[in-house]
């Protein structure tokens, strides 16, 4: 009925994040037609929340969740004239894997009381691509492109196990435009 309300308790969540982003790329020419780029980066992020899922404060529940991701991207450029036509092949691995750690706790009036959720998540993804770009005179780019991913995720219940669970999936990708 009124956007402005919000729940008891909202308005002192006493909510904090700190997040951390690093990231270093490095490239190098190898010679006219080649070059070589690597990107490696890491994030890590914590936050600390009350949340009040009802009207009263009584209900209020305290969230602690913990992320970390580091991955590396390589990636080779080749540049050649193929049936006079300017061509360039990117190809490249990308990888990655992030962590998220997941507490949550009963607060009545936000004084810590009982686990009830008790998590973590690890996520590994590793992908491969391969792209073409041709020029087709001076208006028309012909790209062409493949990409294969595969990703592992491992859930682990800490407080039931029988939550717990790991799945892998897996995809490719094409493209192509004009």
């Amino acid at each position: 009925e009124d956007r402005n309300q919000a729940r008891p308790g909202t308005e002192d969540d006493e909510g904090e994040d700190i997040k951390v982003d690093l990231g270093i790329t490095y490239r190098r020419d190898l010679d006219d037609t080649s070059s070589l780029m690597s990107t490696f980066y890491l994030r890590d992020e914590e936050s600390e929340s009350y949340y009040t899922s009802t009207s009263s404060k009584n209900s209020t529940k305290e969230q602690l969740g913990d992320e970390s991701t580091c991955g590396l991207l390589l990636q080779y450029n080749f540049i050649q004239n193929l049936l006079d036509l300017k061509n360039l092949l990117t190809v490249g691995i990308d990888l990655e894997q992030n962590d998220f750690d997941y507490k949550e706790y009963s607060a009545p009036y936000q004084v810590r009381g009982t686990l009830n959720k008790d998590y973590e998540a690890l996520r590994h993804k590793w992908g491969v691509y391969a792209q073409d770009e041709v020029d087709i005179g001076k208006r028309w780019q012909l790209i062409l492109g493949l990409r294969h991913d595969k990703v592992d995720f491992d859930f682990n219940d800490y407080l039931d196990n029988s939550k717990s669970k790991k799945k892998s999936m897996s995809a490719t990708s094409p493209q192509f435009g004009l």
